[in-house]
């Protein structure tokens, strides 16, 4: 097995996650090699509020890479992200770093974990669900997106 993701290696004993360097909130969302695991959004129209937990299954162990969430909201600066798994099992949170544009700064919550996880259910933890978007295709769950490889 390799935990290598595509694209990304990762030295032994590097951090996990860091804000890059110089981060304002108006880069655009990086946009990793590796495939889509999980998204819950289409692009609809959003509000803020998360009302119910995002939840994504994991059927195969997975390297997630990146993850995004959401926020259209009052310029907020980016909190954490983290997930915690069916069996009540933390992992991070993590600082985010943000991303945008000039007029609309931080809108992406985005971090690098590189964290493998097992099949499973697991949920997106998000600092700040008052201002984590949702649409309609959502269900009340706030918008996520993560990117990773099988393991």
């Amino acid at each position: 097995m390799s935990s290598q993701a595509k694209g990304y290696d990762r030295p032994p004993g590097a951090p996990r996650w860091h804000i890059p360097y110089g981060n304002t909130g108006t880069e655009p969302l990086p946009n990793p090699p590796d495939a889509v695991i999980y998204e819950n959004g289409v692009g609809g129209a959003v509000t803020p509020g998360a009302q119910r937990p995002t939840i994504f299954t994991i059927r195969q162990p997975t390297v997630v890479t990146q993850i995004m969430t959401y926020h259209y909201h009052l310029r907020q600066r980016p909190g954490t992200i983290g997930l915690e798994s069916e069996d009540g099992t933390s992992y991070g949170p993590w600082d985010a770093a943000g991303a945008g544009g000039p007029t609309l700064p931080n809108v992406y919550w985005w971090i690098q974990p590189f964290i493998i996880l097992q099949p499973g259910r697991y949920r997106v933890v998000d600092s700040d669900p008052d201002s984590w978007s949702i649409e309609a295709s959502t269900e009340g769950a706030g918008i996520v997106k993560i990117w990773g490889a099988p393991y």
